[in-house]
């Protein structure tokens, strides 16, 4: 079993969702990148899991590496990955510049920087609950 990595002190989660549209080609091409650390916490391995494809069709694949227990080489190559898909450093968000070419970054919430005291059994990440505690939308008003 394994998580994606969050450091809790600099709140950096390694993990991203990119995606690239071109208008002209109609091409839209999404790529996930995570860096996962093991769950046993005596000796953890790292790893990093790579997701793309292009949306409306079948075509993409998936690719994990693994970096034992070197966790500073697998934050490295995260890196290096990141700067690969979008010309821009990782853990600038604020200096985020799009490139032409490149994948844009989706802004996504962590439920480890979240604040939320939930248990895992009171809700799971794919359970859209009730709602209730979600601000209402234009479309639902």
């Amino acid at each position: 079993k394994a998580h994606v990595l969050v450091e809790m002190s600099t709140k950096t989660v390694y993990s991203e969702m990119m995606n690239r549209t071109d208008l002209v080609s109609g091409g839209n091409a999404f790529y996930t990148l995570h860096l996962l650390e093991s769950d046993d916490t005596s000796s953890p391995e790292y790893w990093i899991f790579r997701k793309w494809g292009r949306i409306g069709v079948s075509q993409g694949g998936t690719k994990t590496e693994s970096f034992g227990g070197n966790k500073n080489k697998a934050i490295a190559d995260f890196k290096k990955q990141f700067l690969d898909k979008t010309g821009n450093s990782f853990g600038s968000n604020e200096e985020f510049v799009v490139k032409p070419g490149k994948f844009i970054r989706l802004e996504m919430q962590h439920k480890a920087l979240s604040g939320n005291k939930k248990s895992k059994t009171e809700g799971s990440s794919g359970d859209a609950g009730g709602g209730a505690d979600q601000p209402l939308g234009k479309l639902s008003k």
